[in-house]
């Protein structure tokens, strides 16, 4: 304690000193004078937002879904050139990225010539759009994107995926179905599969894709991984029966459309393993599935006439279904990396970007490196935002502002703008994003704080220098007036009288940096008084050593009052930091508590061994100790043994 007494005796009698040269430019009248801080508080209101937030750094829109082709039209995302390598269509990435809000990307996948083009139609609320074909011919080449602003979802954007159909006999390469497949599921937070007639063995048999899938995607280098990881991050599967024309029933009990699935997906140890593969291939990668059963929309001229009938036209059975096909799917959860923020635009961009990169390359797409990738780079725009809207915070604070107070709202910038870093950021491991993006902010914090010091000092000698008080005083300085006998008392009466209007003046600031330029004055005038005391003979030589202690005991007085003020000053700064901090890893913690819970949530949903629930129950246990650690870090600690 006696050790930081000492540190703020010194600094208070340091500024002391360092003020008296600043205050006599003042009086002399070469510093101009201050804007006032009712005239700084006089700024534009930020314009607001659909949702109604200001247009701070990371709100502003630079699109509008009419301004971008990309809502108007499909257009090709992913195209095949020479032999059947994959192109990203760059003006079409181009346009995902400017994409801002949280995405649901539903791609539909299926064998060639199934009506998959009239399903995302469907999706999109449009009669037309994906190219249908009338003939034998598959139309759909790569992958082709449409984007709808979601109709249920509020300030989310719905992207559709029409991928090229599988099993085009000219094509014969199986390795390119295999790739556009898998592109699908990587892609999508839901993904159709689109096929004709009933669910039997020859349709399975043409659902090698899926039982491939495994050995086209790798975490961390690995392949053929646990198959929880690949639950977690594999879409929603939706399996679309078109044509279907079967009776749901079974030994006379009426089956579901789910219940038909699932048991048609039940394996038979009797078979071999072109009939259980494919069937365990889909109940293991894709525990969250669906299966709808669409009758035909009507006798063979309505098919061939499908694209130009109105939905109206349709048979009811028809409707319903699809009716009930597209409610299910506007009802699914948004594309997210595993769990936490939902992925956007770029993030999707970035995610298109990386998977076709590795193919090109002859690689096989690595899920967790591409997550981290993705997080990084969204983390680091994320970041970059935040840096802003804490600037923009700190433009709308006026100076000069009483330093504790401006202190004060200098943390609560710094607290709302990690909080928006925090909540928009992706997989942060070790919270290292928010750590960098605050020692940035702290730079700026100590830069502020001495500009507002300088701010406080200016205002206060410019206020002092334009007191009434103060102009008469010089003018009885300059004619001699005090220098006479009994001038003295007059003196320090005139003195006295300028320091409590100089208080009055500056009553919103803190006692301590308003008599740091008061005392620079009053150190400069010492000379003076001195010379005013020796002439006044009405003074005795008792009186003048009274006089000089009482001038020195004022001097002192105001330094320890300003070296107290300014331990006063730091210890709250201290608590205020203390508490911000606490906050912080408050907040930290329960975003933490919140995903871990999300995470917990998602896998017991699966139908998971007693084995895989016990390491599950392990999260729990160490859910303290591996609070920092990333999602695939914990997810490979408790199904992994990493």
């Amino acid at each position: 304690m006696a050790e930081n007494e000492d540190q703020t005796d010194s600094a208070a009698h340091g500024d002391v000193k360092s003020k008296k040269h600043f205050f006599e430019s003042m009086s002399s009248g070469k510093s101009n004078k201050l804007p006032t801080r009712s005239s700084q508080k006089k700024t534009k209101a930020s314009p607001k937002t659909e949702t109604g937030q200001s247009h701070l750094a990371g709100n502003q829109r630079d699109w509008l879904p009419h301004d971008l082709e990309v809502f108007k039209k499909p257009m090709c995302l992913i195209s095949t050139e020479g032999e059947n390598i994959l192109k990203i269509e760059e003006q079409t990435l181009e346009q995902l990225e400017k994409i801002d809000l949280p995405c649901c990307v539903v791609a539909v996948a299926g064998l060639y010539r199934t009506g998959k083009s009239y399903l995302m139609n469907r999706l999109a609320k449009a009669h037309s759009g994906f190219e249908l074909g009338d003939t034998i011919e598959s139309k759909t080449k790569g992958i082709w994107v449409w984007c709808k602003m979601h109709p249920e979802k509020k300030q989310t954007v719905l992207i559709l995926l029409d991928t090229e159909g599988l099993g085009d006999v000219d094509k014969g390469d199986p390795k390119h179905d295999n790739r556009i497949f898998t592109l699908a599921a990587l892609l999508s937070s839901t993904l159709v599969y689109n096929m004709k007639g009933a669910f039997d063995q020859d349709a399975v048999n043409k659902l090698t894709f899926v039982s491939e899938i495994a050995n086209n995607i790798q975490i961390g280098g690995r392949k053929h991984v646990d198959d929880i990881e690949m639950k977690l991050f594999l879409p929603t599967f939706v399996l679309v029966l078109r044509d279907f024309a079967l009776r749901l029933e079974k030994q006379g009990k009426k089956l579901t459309q789910d219940e038909y699935l699932e048991d048609c997906l039940k394996s038979n140890p009797t078979k071999g393993d072109s009939f259980n593969k494919p069937r365990e291939a889909i109940r293991t990668y894709f525990p969250q599935r669906k299966c709808c059963t669409l009758p035909a929309p009507g006798d063979s001229e309505v098919v061939e006439k499908l694209e130009k009938l109105t939905f109206d036209k349709l048979s009811k059975p028809f409707q319903q279904r699809t009716v009930e096909f597209v409610s299910y799917v506007y009802n699914e959860d948004h594309k997210k990396l595993g769990i936490g923020k939902p992925v956007n635009g770029s993030m999707f961009a970035d995610l298109t970007r990386k998977y076709i990169e590795t193919i090109r390359n002859g690689g096989v797409p690595d899920v967790d490196d591409t997550f981290r990738m993705v997080a990084k780079k969204e983390n680091e725009k994320v970041s970059r935002q935040a840096l802003e809207k804490f600037n923009k915070l700190m433009e709308s604070i006026p100076m000069p502002e009483p330093q504790e107070e401006f202190e004060k709202r200098l943390l609560e910038a710094q607290l709302k703008s990690l909080e928006y870093l925090r909540n928009n950021a992706v997989h942060d491991e070790n919270n290292g994003t928010e750590e960098i993006a605050k020692e940035k902010m702290d730079l700026v914090f100590i830069k502020l704080r001495s500009k507002n010091k300088q701010s406080v000092e200016e205002k206060c000698a410019v206020t002092l220098t334009e007191l009434k008080s103060m102009k008469q005083f010089q003018k009885q300085l300059e004619a001699q007036k005090y220098e006479v006998p009994g001038g003295y008392i007059n003196y320090k009466t005139d003195v006295e009288r300028i320091k409590q209007d100089y208080m009055a003046a500056l009553k919103e600031f803190n006692t301590g940096e308003v008599l740091m330029t008061f005392t620079s004055f009053y150190q400069q005038m010492t000379d003076t008084e001195m010379k005013i005391m020796q002439m006044d003979n009405k003074l005795s030589e008792d009186e003048r050593k009274k006089q000089t202690e009482e001038s020195e005991r004022k001097m002192q007085s105001m330094v320890e009052k300003i070296k107290e003020e300014n331990k006063l000053s730091l210890e709250n700064l201290k608590k205020e930091k203390d508490e911000q901090l606490e906050k912080i890893q408050k907040e930290r913690f329960e975003k933490f508590e919140k995903e871990t819970a999300e995470l917990k949530s998602k896998i017991e949903s699966f139908q998971i061994s007693e084995e895989e629930r016990k390491r599950l129950a392990q999260l729990e246990r160490d859910q303290t100790e591996k609070k920092n650690m990333s999602f695939w870090g914990r997810v490979k600690c408790v199904f992994t043994g990493y």
